[in-house]
């Protein structure tokens, strides 16, 4: 955050805790939704694509601005794992709680229209990519498979996220 200058409050926290000889778990959010506007300034690479090729409309949180999803395909994984190796090595932190990992957060019955999924799905399967339309109609037969396709898939990804943040956090034991 910008008011917060080059203050580290994660580096405090523990400092202070390890004084106390409290214990520090590191919750890290993985996949959450995200302010809108942020990402589509910002980072506009991690958003979670729908059928026109925008965000999906942001929903308010616990009175946050409008979160959207965002897609742990793209650019936001590599991030991400970025983030769990600077939290693992750089902080003497006693575990992490690891919230998600989330793919379209409370988006989950609709698939990531962006290019790393459109790119990864059909590199992985052959096939293109459904539509969200396709989720809406996911009760026919036909259809109804390629969405469970898509939901394999989905999961796939999501447990080879965690697979690779394991393997981080294992470097250190």
């Amino acid at each position: 955050h910008p008011a917060l200058g080059k203050r580290d409050l994660l580096g405090d926290t523990v400092r202070l805790a390890k004084a106390s000889n409290i214990k520090v778990m590191a919750y890290i959010p993985v996949g959450h939704g995200l302010p809108g506007s942020w990402v589509s300034k910002l980072k506009p690479a991690w958003r979670f694509l729908m059928d026109d090729g925008k965000s999906p409309e942001g929903i308010c949180h616990f009175g946050a601005p409008a979160l959207v999803p965002i897609c742990t395909n793209g650019e936001y994984r590599q991030e991400i794992l970025r983030i769990v190796r600077e939290v693992t090595f750089g902080y003497d932190i006693d575990g992490i709680y690891l919230d998600g990992p989330y793919q379209g957060w409370i988006w989950d019955h609709h698939a990531c229209q962006c290019a790393a999924c459109r790119e990864g799905y059909h590199e992985e399967t052959g096939n293109a990519l459904p539509t969200n339309a396709d989720y809406a109609r996911r009760e026919d037969a036909q259809t109804g498979t390629r969405v469970a396709a898509h939901a394999d898939w989905a999961a796939k990804g999501l447990i080879t996220l965690l697979g690779e943040i394991r393997r981080i956090v294992k470097e250190k034991k």
